[in-house]
């Protein structure tokens, strides 16, 4: 039964270091040496990683801003400056364009009663030698309310 154990893949207490050893050599060296003094260390788990670098994202926001963030701050600082600027630059166009339509729209209603106008005068001069006394009367009639209209 000797023989058994020797072969056997069970993992055994190693009497003089106090590790598990997966085979009965109590001579292989452990890579963890069992030191009284001073806790065994071993590496630190996902849960503290984590910890630790959330605690260390929080130090970093107290932290007085750098001259890389003083840098960001005033290049943020010009481009707001400049989108404010562009902003008026953009209010101003928007008026003068407002103002420019109102303009052509001005000249737009003078051009049509000017049209208006030579309309009229053209049916007040127009002939009425060919009329018979009814269309002359209801001639003589429009241009009295034309020239009344316009002002003649």
């Amino acid at each position: 039964m000797g023989a058994s154990t020797e072969n056997s893949s069970k993992r055994s207490k190693n009497s003089t270091s106090g590790a598990y050893t997966a085979s009965p050599n109590s001579e292989t060296p452990s890579s963890y040496k069992f030191n009284s003094s001073s806790p065994m260390e071993r590496p630190m788990g996902q849960k503290a990683t984590k910890r630790k670098g959330k605690a260390k994202e929080n130090t970093n926001a107290t932290e007085p801003p750098s001259s890389v963030n003083s840098d960001t701050m005033t290049k943020r600082m010009n481009l707001m400056e400049n989108l404010a600027r562009l902003k008026e630059e953009e209010n101003k166009l928007v008026k003068e364009k407002m103002e420019s339509e109102a303009r052509l729209k001005e000249e737009e209603n003078k051009l049509i009663k000017e049209k208006m106008e030579f309309e009229a005068m053209q049916f007040i001069m127009s002939g009425t030698s060919k009329m018979n006394d009814s269309q002359r009367e209801f001639h003589e009639k429009r241009c009295n309310n034309l020239k009344e209209k316009y002002g003649w």
